[in-house]
């Protein structure tokens, strides 16, 4: 199984930090979590996001836009 370097914890800490709070979704008070399904590839790039749970305003493609920085 893949492993983000420096395990789960700094995955969490990578996402947060690279994630953009819509300014929709401040204007509007949207909050809540976003929930994601991916697969990461034999090289560690991500591949097939979806968007299991989504909240709505920007924040589902925020999120998507987050985890496709990512590299494991």
């Amino acid at each position: 199984m893949p492993k983000f370097p420096g395990g789960d914890g700094e995955f969490l800490n990578f996402f947060a930090k690279n994630t953009i709070y819509p300014e929709i979704a401040k204007r509007a008070g949207v909050e809540g979590k976003v929930i994601l399904s991916f697969v990461v590839d034999k090289r560690g790039q991500i591949n097939e996001v979806k968007v299991l749970k989504g909240i709505g305003a920007g924040c589902d493609e925020a999120a998507i836009d987050a985890v496709l920085q990512t590299r494991f």
